[in-house]
């Protein structure tokens, strides 16, 4: 007995009578002679897939895709069982040596112990007067003349109403305190001092 790897396009070849490749029958041979192939785990979904839409499509009827199935199922076909760091290891270190841009997908947690967004600084922390002390995404690009920055969390409603109105805008103080009588602006601070409970990245993400 022997492995070898099938592309679902082959397999695939079987259910659909308008297609035919020589590969096809020789594949099926090796399974009659007892061989076993090894596919990647979303060989399933791609076979799926192709079937699906060939009976959207009236290529192949119901009744076909379900006896395919049947069949296929029944065939010495092995998923490969690499966990997943192992897999991911590989790819980048191929993308590393082909100079193709290839990563994983990675989500928060991944993202905030990875050794590289460490070091690019992509995570900063901040005081803010609600929340108290938060972590969030830096600054991305990077440049050397204007880097960029966190200078404060987001502000409480009406924090920048007097900074807006007076600096920038250049209203009178009898206007800016009519807005306020008339309910045109207002302002709400924080009621107390910022939360103690462990921050919202020590809670899902770690230290």
């Amino acid at each position: 007995m022997s492995w070898f790897v099938v592309d679902a396009s082959v397999v695939l070849t079987w259910c659909f009578p308008d297609e035919s490749a020589p590969l096809a029958g020789h594949v099926a041979h090796m399974f009659k002679d007892g061989d076993t192939a090894i596919v990647p785990s979303f060989w399933p979904h791609e076979i799926l897939n192709a079937l699906l839409v060939g009976e959207k499509r009236k290529r192949i009827s119901h009744g076909l895709v379900r006896s395919f199935l049947d069949d296929l199922v029944t065939l010495p076909i092995v998923l490969e069982q690499f966990p997943a760091a192992i897999v991911f290891d590989r790819i980048q270190r191929l993308g590393r040596e082909h100079d193709v841009a290839i990563t994983r997908v990675m989500d928060i947690q991944d993202i905030a112990h990875d050794p590289h967004y460490l070091a690019r600084g992509m995570f900063l922390e901040w005081d803010d007067p609600v929340a108290g002390r938060v972590k969030g995404a830096g600054v991305a690009p990077k440049f050397s003349e204007t880097p960029g920055g966190v200078w404060r969390g987001a502000p409480w409603l009406g924090q920048d109403n007097a900074r807006v109105l007076a600096e920038i805008l250049r209203y009178p103080p009898d206007r800016i305190t009519a807005l306020a009588r008339e309910g045109v602006i207002g302002t709400h601070p924080p009621a107390g001092p910022p939360r103690s409970e462990p921050a919202f990245f020590q809670r899902e993400i770690g230290p």
